[in-house]
């Protein structure tokens, strides 16, 4: 017993000092799969491969989209950080999250093209509906380059890494106690 508590003290020791070095060592963060997960998702919304057309208000809307899937590597940590800085999605469930360039069919553009970064939900007529995440109406190159997203996603992750440092150094100090019992 007393060799596995040891085991355990010196892995979490490690644990305790190596995750805050992710403030100091950016790159250790390519070792977690949350944030290789999210940088792909990211990745992905810059593709811009799919051309979409929507009729809105009696007007045709064409427009470039990448989106990131429910189920694609990725889409449930960049879910979580837009929830994180802007609330839950209560009472939807959000399939996708999307970039959207071009013509963008919502009553506050004022440029065209544009940009916009939306999540999307079907209703119970199977109808999609948007979600705006950030929109610019009179700066579309800051959405288009996924300022905000990228910003959030590492504010993000780096909570992510404060509460999983703080959940070690409660274990390391529990098996400390257990070490000098």
């Amino acid at each position: 017993m007393i060799i596995i508590v040891k085991v355990l003290y010196i892995i979490v020791s490690l644990l305790v000092l190596l995750l805050p070095l992710t403030y100091a060592l950016p790159s250790i963060l390519n070792y977690y799969p949350f944030y290789r997960n999210g940088l792909k998702a990211l990745a992905k919304l810059h593709t811009l491969k799919e051309e979409k057309c929507v009729s809105f208000k009696g007007k045709i809307y064409k427009f470039k989209v990448s989106c990131v899937k429910e189920g694609d590597a990725g889409f449930k940590e960049l879910l979580s950080t837009i929830e994180t800085k802007r609330g839950p999605f209560t009472g939807r469930k959000i399939v996708e999250i999307c970039l959207a360039v071009g013509d963008i069919p919502i009553e506050a553009t004022m440029l065209s093209p544009n940009a916009i970064i939306y999540a999307a939900y079907f209703d119970e007529e199977g109808k999609e509906h948007w979600i705006p995440i950030v929109f610019y109406p009179f700066d579309p190159a800051s959405t288009r380059e996924l300022r905000d997203l990228t910003e959030w996603f590492k504010d993000f992750t780096y909570r992510k890494i404060a509460l999983y440092t703080v959940v070690f150094v409660i274990i390391w100090t529990a098996l400390t106690v257990l070490l000098i019992l």
